[in-house]
């Protein structure tokens, strides 16, 4: 193989030496390192090369043989950079490859320098050894394979319009750089991506697909997804939030992971999601979990956040603690399942206003308030609890004689507005309970059947149905004018 072969001949160990290499000089040269001796290899001083290749026939008993060590210098070199030798040591100095990087040595210690790679960066076969590199990936079409330990990468920075696939679990380095794309970069995961208390920043049109998952985990002050264009997207199959104190950052904005989007704690552990003031649109399935003796919170209520859900809601406590302040504003125009538990603390509040698609009940849910703008909400058969219910004519109920059977709805104020060409459809023939504890709830332009509420006031049914089998309403009322609305019963919706 042509290029310059070590051999220590000066036996300084000076790797810029052309003494070393048989009189050959190895600036702009291909440095092979191979079994010619196991003398270690230490640059001196900075220096541009076309390539370096460490054999796995470099290396040796004693503790320096086989060693190539880089020395803090700055190295550059516009193919590749190959490592299979017994010990690599990087250190602080700026690393710059025109090529791939392919590292299988035994003990592989790039340390803190900054490494700018054009190509493939493959270590997955590293098992021993320190935190990789701040590294910077340039290339389009291009792979990192990173280390199967802890410790993968002290950060990673997938540079403006570069394209990387990402294709072994890869942790970043606790309090090191994060993981940041720049404007027009692709990061696509086809293996999990763990960023371990460090901050996560997307630019213009940056996105983040694949099929695995995003890992945000041990976020404090400084951490978290600390940045989000507008234009930037995450739709990678999961975004993982994990463990997180209040003080990390969700930044405002969109999220569509493919598959879903959780915040969980394990046991003993607690995570605080603090919304930041803004608008969040999450567009995936959103989670909060917890395990055995987990606490997840997820707080929009300090910084009067807004959160839009376009998909399924759900809440698995799984024996642990869950907290939710604020309002869950349900939209978009699909279909969503809401089963966020009949727990006291799971929510404050629940807005459905939709363009389109219906809200089913697959668990009974408490909150403060209800509000029904817009769109159509299926019961399910499941129990309605909430200080407020406030509903206008944009709203239905699913069609059917038995849309209302089985559910118990208790609440403090009601004023529901169905439309007088369009009736609300609040039927369920075979039984269901209303209790409403302050005075004069009103139901306004909608067809009743099956209801009891005889538990709490007596019901005002203003230009409605009696469909039969009503107990505690009055349906003698003709007119809006006739009936008195309590304060705040409107949730807030114009009425008072």
């Amino acid at each position: 193989m042509a290029g310059a072969t070590w051999d220590n001949g000066g036996g300084d160990h000076d790797a810029n030496a052309a003494a070393n290499y048989g009189g050959t000089d190895p600036a702009g040269n291909a440095l092979i390192f191979d079994d010619t001796t196991a003398d270690y290899a230490q640059f001196s001083d900075t220096i541009s090369v076309e390539s370096i290749a460490a054999t796995a026939d470099y290396t040796g008993a004693g503790d320096d043989d086989g060693k190539l060590d880089f020395n803090n210098k700055a190295i550059s070199l516009t193919s590749d950079l190959t490592l299979a030798n017994k010990t690599f040591l990087g250190g602080t100095g700026a690393v710059s490859v025109g090529g791939d990087v392919l590292a299988t040595c035994a003990n592989y210690q790039p340390e803190t320098g900054t490494w700018t790679v054009a190509g493939d960066y493959d270590v997955a076969d590293i098992t021993d050894g320190h935190a990789g590199p701040n590294l910077r990936l340039t290339g389009s079409g291009k792979t990192l394979s990173a280390a199967s330990t802890s410790n993968s990468l002290r950060s990673l920075t997938i540079v403006a319009g570069a394209s990387i696939t990402s294709d072994q679990t890869c942790w970043l380095y606790a309090n090191g750089g994060g993981l940041a794309l720049e404007a027009n970069a692709t990061l696509t995961l086809t293996g999990r991506m763990v960023a371990n208390n460090v901050p996560v920043t997307l630019a213009a049109g940056a996105t983040l697909d694949g099929a695995d998952t995003l890992t945000v985990r041990n976020s404090s002050t400084g951490d978290g997804i600390t940045s989000l264009d507008a234009t930037a997207e995450i739709t990678c199959d999961r975004l993982q939030l994990r463990a997180w104190t209040a003080d990390a950052t969700l930044a405002p904005g969109a999220y569509a992971p493919s598959g879903d989007m959780v915040a969980d704690a394990f046991d003993g552990e607690t995570c605080v999601v603090q919304l930041s003031e803004g608008t969040y649109t999450i567009n995936s399935h959103f989670k909060l979990e917890t395990s055995d003796t987990g606490a997840t919170t997820l707080d929009g209520l300090t910084n009067d956040a807004t959160l839009n859900l376009t998909n399924h809601v759900s809440v698995d406590a799984s024996g642990g603690d869950i907290n939710w302040t604020g309002t869950a504003n349900l939209t978009g125009a699909g279909n969503q399942n809401l089963d966020i538990g009949d727990l006291a603390n799971t929510i404050d509040g629940v807005s459905i206003n939709k363009t389109g698609g219906t809200v089913t009940l697959t668990s009974g849910i408490n909150v403060d308030s209800l509000s029904l703008s817009a769109g159509e909400l299926d019961p399910n058969g499941q129990s309605i609890t909430a200080g407020t219910i406030g509903a206008v004519d944009e709203f239905s109920i699913v069609d059917g004689d038995e849309a209302m059977t089985g559910v118990v709805v208790l609440c403090d104020f009601l004023r529901v507005i169905g439309d007088a060409e369009n009736p609300l459809n609040l039927r369920g023939d075979g039984g269901w309970t209303l209790t409403v504890n302050e005075p004069t709830p009103t139901i306004e332009n909608a067809i009743i059947s099956g209801c009891d509420a005889s538990g709490g006031e007596e019901i005002v049914a203003i230009n409605c149905t009696d469909a039969g089998h009503n107990t505690n309403i009055d349906f003698g009322t003709t007119s809006p004018s006739d009936a008195t609305v309590p304060m705040g019963a409107g949730l807030g919706l114009g009425f008072d």
